[in-house]
Formats: structure tokens, C-alpha cells, sequence
């Protein structure tokens, strides 16, 4: 008989699940577990590597891909991929490694390339871990757009009004409060939520007129 174990997706905290509100998240996250759980990479071995998740990853992306253009044009979320970009050129092509950012009537608007990301299923699960996490900067998931062939992910964020960057030492503190140990740098990992949240710094973390930190744009995994 045969033991191995089989590929099976990462999975949410129940907390996180139970805390999703916005439907359209909701049903894009149902489209890309469906896949996970009948693509071909779940008759291979469970990863146990980063190469082997790498791969896997790999395998089921494309799918993915087509599947959520397919639920984007059938429940009306793809977007317009040249008012994005007008606004964006008209606001200052402000980017960095992973967004495209531009701000209109007090809301940023960003859309994501998926550099940081081996998985859409992967990506979704980071928008319900930050909503969760931290709820004061909560992003919401607008729906996807084509960039020059490329499908990718629109959220929207309130802007924030902040004083100052925040240091690696209040960073640390407030993480430490929320259960999170630093590891290296400015990432952090909670071992019992098996939750790792990278990128917290100065940029990403900032304090308001009240002295309160706000994490508005982590990069986050489950482990």
C-alpha cells in the first residue's frame, strides 16, 4: 500500500477564513482552490522543498490564469486595463518592485505584478491574512486587469496620513505584541499561526499623529 502523501494547498488559519467579507475575494479564492484541488499536481508527491512547491506552483499558475479570465469576463471583474494606466501616468508612474500605484478621492489604487508571489491561490491567501492582521489598513480586492497579455490582480486601500516612517525597533515591538518574532531584518514569523509577514520597513510602516503604527503594505506567506 502506498503512504506517500499527496499535494495538498496551503490552507487559512479558520480565523482568517471566517473573517472574509468581501464576496468578490471570496469567490476568487473558491475559483483558484477548485484548481488546486483537481489540477495534476495533486496526484505528485507533497513538496517538501521550496524547488518542489516551486514547481508545483508552476504547473497549476497557468491554470489559474485562464480560469479566473474566464471568471472576470463572466461575473463582470475584469477591469480597464488603459483608465488603470492613464491614472497611473497621469498620477507620477509611481511603482515599485511588485505594484503600480496612483490615488484618486482618497483611495490608492494598486495592481500587481505576482513577483513576489509562485501562485494566484498564494496571493489571495496574503489579502485575507492582511485584512485579518491588520485590519486598520485593509486592502480591498477590485478584480483583475490584462497588462500587455498579463492578467493581474486591482485592490484598492485608503490612503494614509502618517508622519513619519517607522523604526526597525517600533516595528519589532508591535509585532512582538501581535505574537510575530523577528527573524531577519524586517521580516517576522508568528511559529504557532506558521504565519511569516516580510518587508516592514520604513516605507511599509508608518506612524500617524497619534504615535500608531500602520502596516499597510506587507508581504505575507503562510509556511
Amino acid at each position: 500500500m502506498n503512504y506517500e502523501r499527496k499535494y495538498r494547498p496551503e490552507r487559512l488559519p479558520q480565523a482568517a477564513e471566517r473573517s472574509i467579507e468581501q464576496e468578490n475575494l471570496h469567490a476568487a479564492l473558491d475559483v483558484v482552490r477548485r484548481i488546486h484541488r483537481t489540477s495534476p499536481a495533486i496526484e505528485q508527491a507533497e513538496p517538501t522543498s521550496k524547488d518542489e512547491r516551486w514547481a508545483v506552483s508552476q504547473l497549476i499558475r497557468p491554470i489559474e490564469t485562464e480560469t479566473l479570465r474566464i471568471w472576470a469576463i463572466k461575473d463582470g471583474y475584469l477591469l480597464d486595463e488603459g483608465e488603470f494606466t492613464r491614472k497611473w501616468k497621469d498620477g507620477g508612474e509611481i511603482e515599485g518592485g511588485e505594484h503600480q500605484v496612483y490615488a484618486e478621492k482618497g483611495l490608492v489604487y494598486k495592481r500587481n505584478n505576482l513577483l513576489y508571489h509562485t501562485s494566484w491561490l498564494e496571493y489571495f491567501h496574503r489579502l485575507v491574512l492582511h485584512n485579518w492582521l491588520f485590519r486598520e489598513t485593509a486592502v480591498r480586492f477590485e478584480g483583475l486587469m490584462e497588462v500587455n497579455t498579463e492578467l493581474q490582480p486591482v485592490i484598492s486601500q485608503k490612503a494614509i496620513t502618517a508622519v513619519r516612517g517607522a523604526t526597525r525597533l517600533e516595528v519589532e515591538f508591535e509585532m512582538n505584541k501581535r505574537g510575530f518574532k523577528r527573524v531577519k531584518q524586517d521580516n517576522y514569523i508568528h511559529l504557532n499561526l506558521q504565519i511569516l509577514v516580510e518587508d516592514l520597513h520604513d516605507e511599509n510602516v508608518l506612524v500617524d499623529s497619534d504615535g500608531d503604527l500602520l502596516i499597510f503594505d506587507p508581504v505575507i506567506y503562510l509556511t
